[in-house]
């Protein structure tokens, strides 16, 4: 059931996380936040309105035009790689040889990919290429299946595949148009920068990005009707949450526990959105200072404050820990706790 109409949005101070060393408050950091039903804000903690880069929240919204292009059936994709398209992979080997061959299918291959190389984040896999001398490629990277789905879209579209990075890219062009939309603006109100994979990044308000993870929870398009390609887009995160993430990572472990009610994605920078599917709301935070040792702590935070379903055993990144180079735990993440206001 949607909550009941409200005029205006309930206005609330930031959240805050401490870390704490020793029973004392080492450091703090403070939380901007939105709540949105797809159209109406509910809720906005701090100023929500000020324009945030999505980084790699966005990846649900721009694997859209993988799909409603024809691009995913044209070639073949499966959910799980449909999955791995709106993911920030941990470069294992199940992660790897998926995005291997989702540019297969396009008759492509890691060379066709711009993202760029670093090593894996799943620790066990680094340790054996570290043993074995294996070095990392943009396989690894964890923007590597999102840059394969665009890879594909442009193929599908007969669209030069050497310069799908360039923001005037045709394809760019309609990610752009997208990301606006769902976020309620025109394209030029949207911001455009360069990521960490070297993708043109999109800024919008912290109030659009809970509007497009409603909107997504929703199974709603960018425009407004209700969407064959973004219902796939959504199952495809809850039934393989494995890809959009990694073993031990957030994403996974949170949609793994929530059973299906709710899509999960993580950016860098502190950045988090999130879409509940039985209530078909939206709420993205950011920390404002970037240090993602918050988010998780923010996150489930911002679901005990709201009186949304927090799903069960994820304590670890619920109450983190604070731990020394010996594994001595000296303290502890927390939230700020107090009544909204």
């Amino acid at each position: 059931m949607k909550s009941p109409a409200r005029p205006v949005a309930a206005i609330h101070a930031p959240r805050v996380i401490e870390v704490t060393r020793g029973g004392l408050v080492e450091s703090s950091h403070l939380v901007r936040a939105a709540v949105s039903d797809g159209g109406r804000l509910l809720d906005v903690f701090g100023d929500a309105a000020r324009p945030t880069f999505y980084r790699s929240c966005s990846k649900p919204m721009q694997a859209y035009w993988l799909l409603e292009s024809g691009a995913a059936d044209r070639f073949g994709l499966t959910s799980r790689e449909i999955a791995l398209a709106c993911g920030s992979h941990s470069g294992t080997v199940a992660h790897t040889s998926t995005v291997k061959l989702i540019l297969e299918r396009g008759g492509l291959t890691e060379r066709d990919l711009q993202c760029g190389v670093h090593p894996p984040r799943d620790e066990a896999t680094l340790e054996a290429m570290r043993i074995s001398g294996e070095e990392p490629t943009a396989l690894h990277h964890n923007c590597s299946g999102k840059h394969a789905g665009m890879l594909l879209a442009c193929q599908h579209a007969g669209w030069p595949i050497e310069n799908y990075l360039d923001p005037a890219h045709p394809h760019q062009v309609r990610l752009r148009a997208a990301i606006a939309a769902y976020a309620g603006m025109t394209p030029e109100q949207v911001g455009v920068a360069i990521d960490g994979c070297s993708a043109p990044v999109f800024a919008v308000p912290v109030t659009g990005m809970a509007r497009s993870f409603a909107r997504l929870a929703q199974g709603l398009g960018p425009e407004g009707p209700a969407s064959a390609s973004v219902e796939r887009i959504r199952d495809a995160m809850r039934t393989h949450p494995d890809m959009v993430g990694g073993p031990g990572r957030l994403d996974t472990e949170f949609m793994w526990a929530a059973g299906g009610d709710y899509i999960v994605k993580i950016g860098a920078e502190g950045v988090y959105g999130v879409g509940h599917l039985p209530t078909g709301l939206g709420l993205a935070l950011k920390v404002e200072d970037g240090n993602t040792r918050a988010v998780s702590v923010a996150l489930f935070d911002l679901l005990e404050t709201l009186g949304w379903p927090v799903p069960p055993g994820l304590d670890a990144f619920a109450f983190p820990m604070v731990t020394n180079f010996r594994d001595i735990e000296v303290g502890v993440i927390r939230p700020v706790r107090g009544t909204l206001h």
